[in-house]
């Protein structure tokens, strides 16, 4: 059995060139068989997310990013089947943040951007 940190890391991948949650695929390196995805809860699709593997929970744990029209603050995980929304108090809606896990700490770590304060704050 292969190292499930690869399968994840190529999901990952996956994730972020599409940017979509509704066309993610799941595969194992270095197969080049894939198996599309369809779990029954997908968060709203989004730029700009921040997303890491927690190895001591097993999940991909994904935070906020940008919409169309507004800055996501919500906390997702990813169990392998299906998406679940963590309820919460967590950082203000920002995107563009980043996440790792930490070795040392066994958790993961939240490094984050500034605040969106407005659309001119971005432009």
């Amino acid at each position: 059995m292969q190292n499930p940190s690869l399968r994840v890391l190529r999901f990952l991948c996956a994730l972020t060139m599409i940017g979509s949650f509704t066309a993610a695929a799941l595969g194992q390196i270095p197969s080049s068989t894939w198996a599309q995805l369809s779990p029954s809860h997908t968060p709203p699709r989004r730029g700009a997310p921040a997303m890491a593997y927690d190895p001591v929970s097993q999940k991909i744990v994904m935070f906020g990013g940008y919409g169309r029209l507004n800055y996501y603050g919500d906390t997702w995980t990813f169990n392998g089947t299906d998406w679940k929304r963590q309820r919460g108090t967590g950082p203000s809606p920002r995107a563009a943040a980043s996440m790792a896990f930490d070795v040392t700490l066994q958790k993961l770590v939240f490094l984050r951007p500034a605040p969106v304060l407005s659309a001119q704050s971005v432009c």
